[in-house]
């Protein structure tokens, strides 16, 4: 890869599914170059009693590790927060190549429950540079942050979310590789 942006005739593509994010991934088959970066809906932003949220929190979580290809990472990122937690089977960051997971400033928020582009934008480079990953996956895309960061770095992007509105923002959302927030 050449490090540089695509050009505008050379987009990624990037898919969009309106569905329940659940019931999509236990069908989805997951291709070997994929990796998942997303933001898990807290409590607090769901209808959810707690207990309820606790086991679709745990369904969720199990269902993104256990899809994720070995080569693949997961990315969990939180709106409120700027800490940001990384899983992989196989992965291993070089020495002194590891980012923080502590971020110093997540970026602009596109949507206040959504990741902040920084955060996305430096995610997608990890699963880039690390896992050489070519396809990136949001199970909870909403405006599609993740999404327009992955294509932004020649990752092909799949999103799904519930609400056909925050699916057609999803689709249209545009970033720059060099965005910072």
């Amino acid at each position: 890869m050449s490090g540089l942006p695509p050009s505008p005739t050379d987009r990624p593509d990037r898919t969009v599914h309106c569905a329940e994010a659940l019931a999509w991934l236990e069908a989805w088959v997951p291709a070997p170059d994929t990796s998942f970066i997303s933001s898990l809906p807290d409590v607090s932003e769901t209808p959810l009693q707690l207990e309820d949220w606790r086991s679709w929190f745990r369904t969720a979580a199990g269902l993104i590790l256990a899809r994720c290809p070995d080569h693949g990472v997961i990315s969990f990122g939180r709106p409120a927060y700027s800490h940001m937690l990384c899983f992989s089977r196989a992965v291993r960051p070089v020495q002194g190549l590891a980012t923080p997971d502590v971020l110093p400033g997540t970026g602009t928020m596109i949507w206040a429950r959504g990741m902040g582009v920084n955060a996305a934008i430096l995610a997608c480079r990890w699963a880039l540079e690390h896992a050489g990953c070519r396809t990136v996956i949001d199970p909870l895309c909403g405006h599609g942050t993740v999404l327009a960061a992955a294509n932004a770095h020649g990752i092909a992007a799949i999103g799904v979310d519930l609400s056909a509105r925050r699916c057609r923002q999803a689709r249209a959302l545009q970033l720059s590789a060099t965005t910072a927030g």
